[in-house]
């Protein structure tokens, strides 16, 4: 079966293209997945970060709240409510932000409500505390009911912060492992084709010279020699069924016209001699 060396060349050269493109679509498809992959940490990460500051959040309430029972002044107790209003603020405005870009935010604005429902509540307690003539005098009974209120409210927002706690940290884990796992698929499979386009090209280059630029050299030599006068130098590459073949047995058939021609003009030669020295030998006896 004729295979043209084109044809082949041109396989090995498709080959490569196909290689190339396939380089570029998995760079293009790895960056897309590597980019959504960091998004989804840098998203999980800020939603762990708001909810985390929340809890704080919730922390500095409860040591505010504590500081408010234990006022000996009106000023304590205004530096301890500034305290709650300053901590109910961080949180809630802290969650604006992860609020808006998870997924799922319900849960994070159940944190935010009751964490404020959290800090006004705390902040109604100074209305249990009077202070007349420097001596600290105690609602007992309207501090009880909002202490009742205010353990409900906290209980509330450290059931809802630690659900989401734990759902961010396996969100954010899940995340830096997909981004991992994204990376390490992209060096694999690059690897992957830049290997095969190597061997690609040494196998083109390869081919190239066992099947085109060799036979080719070999046929040169043959030809100088025969031009030197070697006409049984053999021409090798007559078997093959491709244009190297086709070159080798033009090659072939010229020397054996050169071989042809040159028995000729000696077969010629000698017969000129011959017919000269018959007339020699006529001019002799004529004389």
């Amino acid at each position: 079966m004729r295979t043209p060396i084109g044809l082949k060349l041109a396989l090995f050269s498709g080959l490569g293209i196909a290689l190339a493109v396939g380089m570029v679509a998995n760079q293009w498809v790895s960056n897309l997945n590597i980019t959504e992959a960091a998004a989804a940490v840098g998203r999980e990460q800020t939603i762990l970060n708001g909810i985390q500051n929340a809890d704080q959040a919730l922390t500095g309430i409860r040591i505010a709240v504590g500081d408010i029972q234990l006022a000996d002044s009106p000023e304590k107790v205004q530096v301890a409510a500034a305290a709650v209003r300053s901590a109910m603020t961080s949180g809630q405005d802290g969650l604006t932000i992860p609020i808006n870009i998870a997924l799922k935010p319900d849960v994070l604005r159940d944190i935010q409500t009751g964490l404020g429902k959290y800090g006004e509540t705390a902040l109604k307690m100074p209305a249990a505390i009077r202070f007349e003539q420097g001596k600290r005098q105690v609602d007992d009974t309207l501090l009880a009911t909002q202490f009742n209120e205010l353990v409900a409210a906290r209980e509330q927002v450290l059931k809802a912060t630690a659900a989401s706690l734990t759902n961010a940290r396996r969100f954010t884990d899940e995340a830096r492992q997909a981004s991992s796992d994204a990376i390490s698929r992209a060096t694999i499979i690059g690897l992957a084709f830049g290997v095969a386009t190597v061997l690609t090209l040494l196998g083109s280059a390869l081919f190239s010279w066992l099947t085109i630029a060799r036979p080719i050299r070999t046929m040169v030599v043959a030809m100088q020699a025969i031009a030197r006068g070697a006409t049984d130098t053999t021409v090798s590459g007559t078997q093959r069924t491709d244009e190297v073949g086709d070159m080798a047995r033009a090659f072939e058939e010229n020397a054996l016209r050169i071989a042809t021609s040159a028995r000729d003009r000696e077969q010629e030669a000698q017969a000129a001699n011959e017919r000269r020295q018959v007339m020699f030998d006529l001019a002799g006896s004529f004389e």
